[in-house]
């Protein structure tokens, strides 16, 4: 249950935060599609900036929500005491300081969005369009493109960027379309007819956007032969993404090629007639967004959840037949097994996504060897080797002062003596 409750705050954080993101580039993409024309309706550009606040407010809420997820996470507690960890996490931890950023970018975005006449402002359109970059940076910062490399979060940022982009100005138009008649001015009706061409023209090339990013995504995200992941629950989940986003491309296609070129004929007509009503491109614009939104909320289920593992090539075995990737794997965790290294965990520098597991397996480590002495077997080694504890615990500080270990959540255990004791021994440092 706890699990369950778990991934259903996070599905719903990275909603809102997909939600709020896709508002607050609508509300910039339609001021900025109404450029040079007639001036819009007063409530219209009212439309826009209240977008614009309630974006900024959604995705608040939103990352507030995921802060409290992860910070459930990664300290292996319910998300009832999640709160108590909260300083911890965004002082110490990568996730901690990219959320730091990202409020901070909203924040400039308030700034903004709440000064009076915020849409007929190049300069404060200018820096909430600054801010939206930056939050939309925390966003692919804290993803599954950041572990591969800063090439993956680039394109994982441009595609967030495209898709947030279509589906804002489409939920943005299907809410501003003007209700036009037989009856309505010229002057209203051209305006109409300029809005449709620039929004259909700014559909179509920011679709082309998202198709491209989201290929090349697919194929460095997606490794490995298709049938290992094909039939992972991840896979399924993107089919059904990829289902919603042909569905929208599908009716833009059809306000585009069907609707349009008797629509816009019409509307540019010096007299007003009954087919210069965009009622039909607003019916089908509405359903388009109800599919954008559902594409959304997929993306927020593959934003939560873990992509199939890549594989990798095994290499060859001494006989010069392939080995197979169980056998690879062994041999790479007996290197790193072999590899003696005196570490001690570091709270801001382990990946959110494992902290829960280092953690949890740190009690149950047992050590490879009688070099290596536990406080719990520290007393009784020594006697087997007959070496006094005082010498051991000397040595155990000599090693950890040459380690340079430094303390953190956890205090790294004390070295034994050497095998062969020396009468003359270099004192401690």
């Amino acid at each position: 249950m706890g699990d369950a409750a778990l991934q259903a705050l996070q599905i719903a954080a990275t909603s809102l935060m997909n939600l709020g993101l896709a508002l607050m580039l609508g509300a910039l993409a339609c001021a900025w599609l109404q450029r040079g024309g007639a001036a819009p309706a007063p409530h219209r550009i009212g439309r826009m900036a209240w977008a614009l606040r309630a974006g900024t407010a959604v995705a608040l809420l939103g990352a507030v929500m995921a802060l409290w997820a992860e910070s459930a996470l990664m300290a292996d507690v319910p998300l009832a005491e999640a709160g108590s960890t909260l300083t911890a996490v965004i002082g110490e931890s990568h996730y901690g300081h990219a959320w730091v950023l990202g409020v901070l970018a909203l924040g400039m975005i308030a700034a903004a969005a709440w000064r009076r006449g915020v849409m007929a402002s190049p300069t404060r359109l200018g820096a909430a369009a600054a801010g939206i970059a930056f939050f939309a940076g925390f966003r692919s910062a804290t993803s599954h493109a950041a572990a591969a490399g800063w090439l993956p979060m680039v394109v994982e940022w441009s595609h967030a960027m495209l898709v947030s982009l279509w589906a804002g100005e489409v939920f943005l138009a299907a809410w501003l379309m003007p209700d036009l008649d037989g009856s309505s001015p010229a002057p209203a009706r051209h305006a109409c007819a300029d809005f449709i061409a620039r929004l259909s023209a700014s559909a179509t090339w920011t679709l082309a956007g998202v198709f491209l990013t989201g290929a090349i995504g697919a194929w460095r995200g997606l490794d490995g032969p298709p049938g290992a992941w094909l039939s992972s629950g991840y896979a399924a989940v993107l089919a059904v993404k990829l289902v919603f986003v042909a569905a929208a491309a599908a009716l833009g296609g059809f306000n585009r090629f069907v609707v349009m070129p008797g629509l816009l004929p019409a509307l540019h007509a010096p007299q007003a007639s009954a087919s210069a009503s965009p009622r039909r491109f607003r019916r089908v614009l509405r359903i388009e967004a109800c599919a954008l939104f559902a594409a959304l909320v997929a993306a927020a289920v593959l934003a939560t959840s873990a992509p199939p593992p890549a594989t990798r090539t095994a290499a060859p075995s001494r006989r010069g037949h392939p080995a197979s990737v169980l056998d690879f794997a062994i041999s790479r965790l007996a290197s790193a097994a072999a590899a003696a290294r005196v570490s001690t965990p570091s709270f801001s520098n382990t990946c959110s996504r494992c902290l829960f597991t280092v953690r949890g397996l740190m009690p149950r480590i047992s050590p490879m060897s009688r070099l290596v002495l536990p406080l719990a077997i520290h007393e009784s080694t020594s006697v087997s080797r007959r070496v006094s504890a005082a010498r051991s615990s000397r040595d155990g500080a000599c090693a950890s002062t040459v380690c340079n270990c430094s303390s953190s959540m956890y205090s790294p255990m004390p070295t034994g003596p050497r095998l062969r004791a020396t009468s003359a021994r270099p004192p401690c440092a």
